[in-house]
């Protein structure tokens, strides 16, 4: 997560924010597994503390929530964080027979020659990513050449995007607009 310092005060952005709740709520979940129904029965702890996730989130977004009409406008706001996160921002991608895996991190145990040790994931979620496509290319350039891995610099939305994200792009991009009207009409 970048910190923008200004003038002596710490910020970060809102979509970064939002991405760290997502993930702290996700890491939760993650540990139950369902039940015969399909339903997740979480601890009190675990329900206490994803309900303090989403109240910081609430309280954050609170001007923002109180002035939406609807709750697709609420919905529209949580998509536009989710690509505030995604924008401008990269990930280094490896491949583990077939499934793409991303670096996330270097871990604290040492090889022979004293190097951390390069961790990676399949879940896109837990990537590490870089606002700067040169650092990003510096870290692989490192994992390529002391580790001998086949790694590329990728836009993180190449693997972020949702379905559904992926076809509201699309159908943006080539739905024909009704007012339009084609040769021959």
């Amino acid at each position: 997560m970048k910190k923008t310092v200004i003038n002596g005060k710490r910020y970060i952005a809102l979509g970064d924010f939002d991405h760290l709740r997502y993930n702290l709520c996700k890491d939760i979940y993650d540990r139950y597994k369902r039940d015969e129904d399909g339903k997740i029965h979480l601890s009190e702890t675990d329900m206490a503390r994803i309900d303090a996730y989403h109240c910081i989130m609430a309280e954050v977004m609170a001007g923002e929530i109180a002035a939406a009409e609807t709750p697709d406008e609420i919905r529209e706001m949580h998509d536009e964080m989710r690509k505030e996160w995604m924008r401008d921002k990269y990930v280094i991608v490896g491949n583990d027979n077939g499934q793409n895996v991303f670096f996330r991190k270097m871990c604290g145990a040492m090889n022979d020659d004293g190097d951390e040790q390069p961790v990676f994931c399949s879940k896109i979620r837990l990537a590490n990513t870089y606002d700067d496509h040169f650092v990003a290319t510096t870290m692989a350039m490192y994992l390529s050449q002391n580790w001998d891995l086949e790694v590329k610099v990728e836009p993180l939305y190449l693997y972020a995007m949702t379905n559904n994200d992926a076809k509201k792009l699309l159908d943006a991009i080539f739905k024909k607009d009704d007012s339009e009207s084609s040769v021959g009409d």
